[in-house]
């Protein structure tokens, strides 16, 4: 468990890497290394940690990936990444059911891929993203396929970038946590989750040109996600998209989306205490392919044109707080509330709350 320094001990990185030791670290000084660093499966636990405040990776438009990481329990911390191909950093497993485990990538910044994600995981296994800034790539932030299962991601900004926010390609991206990041203004959905079985929990997800939140499972097994205490605001679609069955979502602040607050295209699914308001194609929709979902205790207010329209009356709606509906006359199972008044807490608060990249 050695610690080699560049340029002191090494010239390069991939220099370092190929002279280090499993479970050795290699800090990299300021400066501008034009390299794409290949960490073999050999390299089993190394660091890798800019040590600096300017410790820059730049492709020069001409290399793909700036970190391949294929061994377990590699460690990449704290590098800018800019100008590569394909993506900023890859963690590519074995194929097959083979995972690469433990990756740790946390409070980089990834910039200009021209044509590529920021991270792509693929088969991977138990990964962290913590703290990192991804911004302007050409495809997908956090872009996570393969059979690859259990990542966390934290307290990332993900911000103006060409495709979604975060997604998950395939049904057996299960097992996630996407927590207390700033998602905003991507081309695609904040979210886009084809798998299920993952948690959403406390991100803010704002102005995305898709949908906030997307759960749309190719398969009939998947489902069982979550969808909780986000701030869903001001994306151009749809704040929350339901295309599997059984989701929840529960607590989150739903507001001001060009689309429907949340629409319910499948089955079995429950949303409870959410506040939904200001939406421009209902707060809530219930489409005829929708059965069995049950929608209860919302504040739903000041949506266009209906608050709550259910075109499938196979659904219930318990102690929702609303004005308008479609059809008209809809009830709950008790009287609502006679005001229906959202709290006073905004995204901005939200927002304040939030964790901004590598400054904390």
């Amino acid at each position: 468990m050695a610690v080699f320094c560049i340029p002191g001990n090494f010239p390069t990185i991939n220099e370092a890497v190929s002279s280090v030791a499993p479970g050795d670290t290699i800090l990299v000084g300021n400066g501008v290394y034009s390299e794409a660093v290949a960490i073999p499966e050999a390299k089993t636990g190394i660091r890798i940690i800019a040590d600096g405040e300017q410790v820059i990776l730049d492709g020069n438009s001409l290399l793909e990936i700036a970190f391949n990481i294929m061994a377990n329990n590699v460690e990449i911390k704290g590098f800018t990444i800019i100008n590569y191909l394909t993506s900023g950093i890859r963690v590519s497993g074995p194929t097959g059911l083979i995972f690469l485990i433990g990756s740790k990538l946390i409070q980089n910044i990834i910039m200009n891929i021209t044509r590529g994600d920021g991270i792509t995981l693929v088969d991977s296994f138990a990964t962290l993203i913590w703290q990192n800034r991804i911004r302007g790539v050409g495809d997908h932030a956090v872009n996570i396929t393969g059979s690859t299962m259990n990542t966390w991601t934290i307290e990332n900004e993900l911000n103006g970038n060409g495709a979604n926010g975060v997604i998950n390609q395939t049904n057996a991206n299960v097992g996630g946590t996407i927590t207390r990041n700033r998602i905003l203004a991507n081309s695609g959905s904040g979210v886009q989750d084809n798998a299920g079985s993952n948690l959403i929990f406390a991100n803010l997800i704002t102005g995305n040109k898709l949908d906030g939140v997307d759960e749309a499972s190719p398969t009939a097994a998947a489902g069982f996600g979550g969808i909780v205490a986000n701030c869903i605001t001001g994306n151009r679609r749809d704040g929350v998209r339901l295309d599997q069955d059984r989701t929840v979502v529960t607590g989150n602040r739903v507001l001001n989306n060009l689309g429907t607050g949340v629409l319910i295209d499948t089955n079995l699914n429950v949303v409870q205490q959410n506040v939904i308001t200001a939406n421009m194609n209902n707060g809530i929709t219930l489409t005829p392919d929708a059965q069995g979902n049950l929608a209860v205790r919302n504040i739903i207010t000041r949506n266009t044109p209906f608050d709550i329209d259910r075109e499938n009356p196979q659904n219930d709606l318990v102690e929702n707080c609303f004005q308008t509906s479609n059809p008209s006359g809809l009830y709950t199972s008790v009287p609502a509330p006679p005001v229906c008044s959202p709290p006073q807490n905004t995204e901005e608060t939200f927002s304040k709350d939030a964790t901004d990249g590598r400054d904390g």
